[in-house]
């Protein structure tokens, strides 16, 4: 407040007199005049300061001052939103099916997702229902009607339409696409894996020629020798022919000779006898043992087995031990090409898979078609029972007579009904093959012939007339029967001829005649025949009698009979060489130094393969794996391999032991004796008190541990 001079109070104000805000205020801060709030006065609202607004397009203000939306649109509720009549939504709903527009080919809009094919998450991502099919590539799929993979597999031969060769124009096939044992033996051109050498040249030798390619064979047919095409040279692959002879074979159970063969023979070799003396005249003459057994007088003092040869030196007797080298292979180690439905890969597991898959040999059954490569052999008093088409109490038996000989019965190539003795009206002149037996017609009187009577029925009667017919069959005509009357006429003219050219038939008829032409006699005054190849003639020339005898050269062949004959023939036809053979062992397959060989002893027939000329593995008689022979272990023992270069032996096994059926413990024993050291990488526990003997040493690599429990 302020007071002047002359007493007057009034406001003291630093205020400028104006007008705002519709408020007029003078010098002294009274207002003066009220009015309206211009627009100008008022802020305009920012997005952080309140303000003024000012009505833009769809809102209205009333002269009261009332704001509201510019009223443009029906209400309603459209895709899910409801709004009113001025256009403020009053309530959504998730949108429905309904609420979209269907989409065409030419416009986008909602589309429905159809089973089997298409899914849609809870948050809308739309996927690829799966088909069934595993991720993958394929050579071969099925589609439905979609073009959706629905199965996928390989491609089966039956898939490949068969393809022309003459589309084939260029290119190779290479021998990856060739299947194993694709091709057959009819597709090898002769002589195309084996030459043969023919006969030696002049100065007896035999030319092998070229070969076509590394590894092939060559047959020596003159000395029977088999070569080996090393790529440099032709390489023997067997034992040259008669270098060892096979004199018979050696029972080393009472050592004696159990067979001998001729050479045997020849070299004083004697059945039941023992072992002659070694001597220069049965040098490399061998017998094989076929019983084991320990070796005593002229054999070797050593264990025997078969198939161990004994051969002759000159000097000594000497063992080629091949049955320790077939025993000396695992049966496990011993590789098995997988063929037909044998799976497995080495030989032992292929024994226990047909052990496993093997028919029972007690009452066996077979379901839907068997087929036996061999002969079915029925025990005594076994038939053959059929069923029939419906199981019932009635059958059909196939019964045999216990025969006295060995009988066969065999069924025509054709298709029919077997006919029995208790057949009636079955047989027909079809089943007949060619004439009845004479045997079967019932007994004529002798002299008789069958003849059809006036009824068509074959009757007995006896021949009359100007013939008649013995019991033999001779057909004996009445003297002056046969008149010129019953001879056919011929196209000869009845006529005389001169120097006649006459042709005369089978029944010493003449068909023909002509006169003919008297010729100049003449004189031979010698003859003579030349011999050819291989032919020697002598006796001529002839020039008044004599004869000419033409004579067959001999060859060098010996004359004689041969066995398995290996013989050489000349372009004459002729036998120019001539030697006997040796007949192949049919219970044996061999590769060089290898054989598998089924031997049959009675009972004690086995399997056995041979390696590098010694027996690797045998299975016995019960079905016994043996190793080096007839070494089948103790019961209860393993195999232990020998490493790479090792044998394989039976060794006690270290399981775990105990009272009874419980396995509880591992026994070993207490003191070391061998040094020994642990595999690298390799942890070792034993049990104490353990003593390592002086000299031995137990060494445990860095990485490896060594615990003894006391």
């Amino acid at each position: 407040m302020n007071v002047d001079a002359s007493g007057v109070v009034s406001h003291q104000s630093s205020v400028t007199a104006q007008t705002k805000n519709g408020l007029t205020v003078n010098a002294t801060g009274h207002i003066t005049a009220i009015g309206s709030i211009p627009a100008s006065d008022i802020p305009k609202a920012t997005s952080s300061a309140v303000g003024g607004v000012s009505v833009g397009s769809g809102l209205s203000v009333t002269g009261a001052g009332q704001l509201n939306h510019t009223d443009s649109v029906t209400a309603g509720t459209t895709s899910g939103i409801t709004f009113n009549a001025q256009g403020h939504i009053t309530a959504a709903t998730a949108l429905t099916g309904s609420d979209l527009p269907t989409s065409t080919t030419s416009a986008k809009g909602g589309v429905s997702v159809p089973s089997g094919a298409l899914s849609v998450s809870g948050a809308g991502a739309l996927t690829h229902d799966t088909s069934g099919v595993s991720a993958g590539d394929y050579t071969k799929v099925t589609v439905d009607t979609r073009g959706h993979v629905t199965a996928g597999t390989t491609l089966s031969a039956s898939d490949i339409p068969d393809i022309s060769a003459a589309k084939l124009t260029s290119g190779t096939i290479g021998t990856t696409i060739i299947a194993n044992d694709a091709v057959t033996g009819g597709k090898l051109a002769d002589s195309s894996t084996v030459r043969f050498a023919g006969a030696p040249d002049t100065a007896g030798v035999v030319n092998f020629g070229t070969a076509d390619f590394q590894g092939q064979f060559l047959y020596d047919e003159y000395h029977d020798d088999l070569y080996l095409w090393t790529g440099n040279s032709f390489k023997s692959i067997d034992i040259v022919s008669g270098e060892i002879v096979l004199a018979g074979t050696y029972d080393a159970s009472t050592n004696l000779i159990a067979s001998v063969t001729p050479k045997g023979t020849s070299i004083g070799l004697t059945v039941g006898q023992p072992l002659i003396a070694p001597a220069a005249s049965n040098s490399n003459h061998y017998v094989t043992v076929s019983q084991s057994g320990t070796g005593s007088g002229n054999a070797p003092a050593v264990a025997l087995a078969p198939p161990d040869f004994l051969l002759s030196t000159g000097s000594t007797w000497e063992v080629l031990d091949l049955s320790a080298a077939l025993a000396a292979t695992a049966a496990n180690n011993v590789s098995f090409a997988p063929a037909g439905n044998i799976a497995a890969s080495n030989v032992q597991a292929a024994i226990q898979e047909l052990d496993t898959e093997k028919a029972s040999l007690s009452g066996p059954t077979f379901t839907g078609t068997t087929t036996f490569s061999g002969n079915v052999n029925l025990g005594t008093a076994a038939s053959l029972v059929f069923e029939g088409s419906s199981a019932d109490d009635y059958e059909t038996t196939f019964s045999i007579v216990n025969p006295t000989a060995d009988r066969t019965i065999s069924f025509a190539d054709v298709s029919g009904t077997v006919v029995t003795t208790g057949d009636t009206g079955t047989v027909t002149n079809g089943m007949l093959a060619g004439s009845i037996a004479l045997t079967k017609l019932a007994n004529l009187t002798s002299g008789q012939l069958i003849v059809g009577n006036s009824s068509n029925v074959p009757t007995a009667v006896t021949l009359s007339g100007d013939a008649t017919i013995s019991s033999t069959g001779a057909l004996t005509i009445a003297n002056d029967a046969v008149t010129a009357d019953k001879l056919a006429d011929t196209s000869v003219t009845a006529a005389s001829y001169t120097n006649a050219s006459i042709t005369v038939d089978a029944q010493g008829r003449i068909t023909a005649a002509s006169n003919g032409t008297a010729g100049n006699p003449g004189t031979v005054t010698s003859i003579d025949v030349t011999g050819g190849t291989g032919l020697t003639s002598t006796g001529g020339p002839i020039t008044s009698s004599g004869a000419i005898t033409v004579n067959l050269d001999n060859t060098a062949v010996t004359a004689g009979s041969y066995t398995l004959a290996s013989i050489t023939v000349d372009a004459q036809g002729r036998i120019t060489a001539a030697s006997n053979g040796t007949a192949a062992d049919a219970d044996k397959i061999s590769e060089g130094n290898t054989e598998a060989e089924v031997v049959d002893t009675g009972s004690n027939g086995h399997f056995k393969i041979t390696t590098e000329g010694s027996e690797r593995i045998r299975v016995g008689p019960a079905g016994q794996i043996g190793i080096a022979g007839a070494n089948y272990g103790t019961s209860g023992y393993m195999l232990v391999s020998g490493g790479a270069s090792g044998t394989v032996a039976w060794a006690e096994p270290t399981a775990a032991v105990g009272g009874g059926s419980d396995r509880w413990a591992m026994e070993h024993d207490n003191t070391v004796t061998t040094s020994y050291t642990i595999g690298t990488g390799k942890n070792v526990i034993s049990a104490g008190p353990l003593t390592v003997n002086s000299g031995a040493t137990v060494t445990v690599p860095s990485g490896s541990s060594w615990v003894v429990v006391d």
